[in-house]
């Protein structure tokens, strides 16, 4: 049949698919499965689609000749909108996918986080139709993260037991990951951990919260002592320690190659050291570093200690030949912790991150001097040096200039509460190590806030554009990535403004916008972006401000230099655009009766073309919940796709806001 004859046939019989105003569908069946249309009926859906779009069309016609309020012709109109979206559903290359493809789009909704805190199962994919249900069942690639799993009296009963049994049953016999979690209870027996005991030569990436009492009783250390052959991960958040418990169950794991041990270290905890490559202690109060652990750790490549009230031993002079990354925070420590940094040879370091709290133990001088020691110990060549002490200012002192002297090599430096004098480093001829960065990290306490002249002025002379700049005989060479990290609690945003030179405190604003969004939506702002969580607490005075405040917005502000500036200060065109993307309109309490969602999306509209037009002058982009990104004039993305992050800010990956937290996100 041709696919003229075709259009005919379907668009002769639509006429009489219509019945009482309501629109029928010419293959009523594939609405309700994912089943793929043949040919020719794909030819019929396609038909369909194109005589609604002519009788909508026509509507919109006798719409406009006749009154805009005409209640009728608008509900008509919707119908023929939703008739048109849900045969479009049908059309959908999902619906024809191959198997294989499909299998990989599964995987990488559950493949996202190596972490077993976040597992999430699969249900939602399984539960769409036959023929992904059916997919997914035969996939036991998709099963083998089991969702965390709570200790409680209910996951006692069998239903929970039967439910693991099925799980682990669709994950056929490959290695398993879980996270099995117990706050502040001890259990003697419990029938989840006895099943997952059981199962022990499948763990692959597992992770625990809960007491060592919990791990070592009921016959646990019996049940997977020496049955552990798949073990890769392993995660210990120990909430309560006995001192005289050994725990030894992990010390034969033959393929256990990254640790981490959380809150209590176990002082009697045994280890398979000689074949880690990654140790991580995030640990306080009693326990640490046993004395003989990175003796006999020789393949170990990644070292990230936390410190916070544990004694470090430096008893030992371990040599770590393979360490590559190695991260430090001592955070108020006590004992031998001041000389554990230049106990360690690691001549293969490439990158090293040191913090300090306690001043008085580590002044500025006496860090980077350990620093330095551990540098001409272990002759490395470091390429990235992160160095923070906090609660005083740091300048590029000898012991500093020494340090950075001697590791020529370096193209990432990141460092805390930089004072004016030792900005002025970075594009003068001091160092050269300085002037041949490629990323500068500065993070800014309340306390130590930069002058704003010094940070445009780094950004303008070391990330724009330059001709070549020769100075005796050293070369200047551009930074790739100028960021500021506020600490604290600072308002980023806030600094921002300063930063672009948009916080005259001498501004006058538009008529009736003496308020912003931002303070009458304070209640449901975090880290700077807006969340609805309890809708009750929008009550009528809150919602009449707020709609009086789009009203101004809409009457006030356009694309006039006085508008931006307005904007750049208030920063209602961050949370204008939040709202614009919230994925249902519904979400947002009043829209019903006030159309904020609609509202914020045409203001936007209205900006966009005077906010590109004003990308010029625009320097720093913020970044996650906490950073200031400096971008350059001549770079990339202000003719993308993206060039509104820049006055909108970037959502920031986790990766980006764990790396903002550092140090001590990992206790």
């Amino acid at each position: 049949m041709s696919q003229r004859v075709v259009n005919v046939l379907s668009f002769s019989s639509y006429r009489n698919l219509r019945s009482k105003g309501r629109l029928k569908a010419p293959i009523p069946r594939l609405l309700r499965s994912n089943e793929p249309p043949s040919n020719v009926e794909a030819e019929l859906v396609k038909a369909s689609i194109l005589a609604a779009e002519i009788d909508a069309s026509n509507l919109e016609e006798q719409l406009i000749l006749s009154s805009s309020t005409n209640v009728s012709i608008r509900e008509e109109l919707a119908l023929y909108s939703e008739f048109c979206a849900a045969q479009r559903g049908i059309l959908s290359v999902i619906r024809v996918l191959p198997s294989d493809i499909l299998q990989e789009i599964f995987l990488r909704c559950v493949d996202g986080s190596e972490d077993p805190r976040n597992n999430k199962p699969p249900f939602a994919l399984s539960q769409v139709c036959v023929h992904w249900r059916n997919t997914a069942l035969f996939m036991p690639r998709l099963w083998v993260k089991i969702p965390p799993i709570y200790l409680t009296e209910k996951k006692e009963e069998i239903t929970y037991i039967l439910f693991l049994s099925e799980y682990l049953r669709r994950s056929g016999n490959m290695p398993i990951s879980f996270h099995v979690c117990s706050l502040y209870k001890h259990w003697i027996n419990h029938s989840a951990l006895s099943f997952l005991a059981d199962h022990s030569e499948r763990w692959d990436n597992v992770s625990f919260q809960i007491s060592s009492t919990t791990l070592g009783n009921f016959g646990f250390y019996n049940d997977i002592h020496g049955r552990l052959a798949s073990l890769r991960r392993l995660r210990l958040s120990l909430w309560h320690i006995l001192l005289d418990q050994n725990l030894n169950m992990f010390e034969i794991a033959p393929k256990l190659v990254d640790v981490t041990v959380e809150r209590h270290y176990p002082p009697s905890i045994s280890l398979p050291w000689n074949q880690l490559t990654v140790y991580r202690n995030y640990s306080y109060g009693t326990g640490g570093l046993t004395p003989g652990g990175l003796t006999s750790a020789p393949n170990l490549t990644i070292l990230d200690i936390v410190s916070t009230e544990q004694q470090l031993h430096n008893t030992i002079q371990p040599t770590l030949s393979g360490l590559k990354v190695m991260k430090f925070d001592f955070h108020n420590p006590r004992g031998s912790c001041g000389s554990f940094l230049t106990t360690i040879t690691a001549p293969s370091l490439e990158e090293l991150r040191v913090a300090s709290y306690d001043t008085r133990l580590f002044p500025a001088a006496t860090l980077a001097n350990q620093v330095h020691t551990l540098v001409l110990r272990s002759s490395c060549h470091l390429r990235r040096l992160a160095i923070h002490e906090y609660g005083q200012g740091l300048s590029f002192h000898d012991d500093m200039m020494e340090l950075l002297r001697s590791v020529p090599l370096l193209e990432e430096l990141e460092v805390t509460d930089l004072d004016a004098r030792s900005m002025d480093s970075f594009y003068h001829p001091h160092l050269a190590v300085l002037l041949a960065l490629k990323s500068l990290v500065i993070r800014v306490s309340r306390q130590f806030l930069l002058s704003t002249g010094s940070l445009n002025s780094l950004g303008h002379g070391r990330c724009d554009p330059f001709t070549e700049k020769d100075i005796g005989t050293v070369k200047f060479s551009r930074l790739e990535m100028l960021c500021v990290i506020l600490t604290e609690k600072c308002d980023h945003l806030t600094y921002q403004t300063e930063l672009e030179g948009c916080n005259d405190r001498t501004f006058n604003p538009p008529h009736g916008l003496r308020n912003s969004i931002s303070n009458i939506l304070a209640e449901f702002i975090f880290d700077g972006e807006l969340k609805f969580q309890r809708k009750s607490n929008l009550n009528l005075s809150l919602l009449t401000r707020l709609h009086k405040h789009f009203c101004a917005l809409e009457k006030h502000v356009g694309a006039d230099s006085r508008s931006l500036q307005y904007l750049y200060k208030s920063r209602d065109h961050v949370i204008i655009n939040q709202l614009s993307q919230m994925r249902r309109a519904h979400d947002i309490p009043g829209n019903r009766k006030y159309k904020f969602f609609q509202r914020a999306q045409a203001l936007l509209e209205k900006w966009k073309n005077p906010l590109k037009e004003d990308l010029k002058n625009r320097r720093w982009m913020a970044r996650g919940k906490s950073s200031l990104v400096y971008v350059p004039i001549d770079h990339e993305m202000r003719t993308s796709d993206r060039a509104l992050d820049i006055v909108f800010g970037m959502k920031g990956t986790e990766q980006d806001d764990a790396y903002a937290s550092w140090p001590l996100n990992g206790v």
